[in-house]
C-alpha cells in the first residue's frame, strides 16, 4: 500500500523525531511510566492531540473503535490506536510489517512494534535498532512526490 502525501510527510517528521535524540526508547509499551516510548509511542506523541495519562483501565474503545480522548498507557498499551493507524497509513495495531533476515525470526516478515521490542538495546535506547526498517518501509511506500530519506 502506498502512503498518500500527508502520510508521507508525517512519516518524515516521525523519522526525524526518532533520529533527534529527544526521545528515549523503551520496549513493551507505547509510553513507560519512566518516560521512554516505543517507536509507535513517538508517533502517538507527535500526531495525536492527547496528553499521556497513566491509568489502570485499558481503553478498549480507543483501540477497537478509534474514539478520541485521553491517550492512556497501561501494560496493555503496546500498539497504535486506530486514529494513528489511519493518519500514518499503518496496516494494523502493530504498525506495519517489514521484511527481516529469516535467521532472526521464523517468518520473513515482522511487525515494527515487535522489532522495536525484540531488538531493543537497553544500553542504547536510541531507536537505532528499528530506524533502518522504518526508513526502508517509508522509501518503498512513500508518495512519489515526496523525497527519499537517507539511512
Amino acid at each position: 500500500m502506498k502512503l498518500n502525501k500527508a502520510q508521507s510527510k508525517r512519516w518524515r517528521k516521525w523519522i526525524k523525531a526518532l533520529k533527534s535524540g529527544e526521545y528515549v526508547q523503551t520496549n513493551g509499551l507505547l509510553h513507560s511510566p519512566e518516560g521512554g516510548m516505543c517507536c509507535l509511542g513517538v508517533a502517538c506523541d507527535l500526531f495525536l492531540d492527547d496528553d499521556w495519562v497513566l491509568t489502570n483501565d485499558y481503553d478498549s474503545e480507543r483501540y477497537g473503535l478509534g474514539t478520541i480522548g485521553k491517550l492512556r498507557y497501561t501494560l496493555e498499551s503496546s500498539g497504535a490506536p486506530r486514529e494513528l493507524q489511519k493518519m500514518m497509513g499503518f496496516t494494523g495495531y502493530s504498525g506495519f510489517e517489514v521484511r527481516v533476515d529469516s535467521n532472526i525470526c521464523y517468518t520473513n516478515y515482522k511487525a515494527i512494534a515487535s522489532i522495536n521490542d525484540d531488538y531493543f538495546d537497553k544500553n542504547k535506547k536510541d531507536y537505532s535498532n528499528v530506524l533502518p526498517y522504518i526508513i526502508e518501509y517509508y522509501n518503498e511506500h512513500k508518495h512519489p512526490d515526496e523525497p527519499m530519506v537517507k539511512k
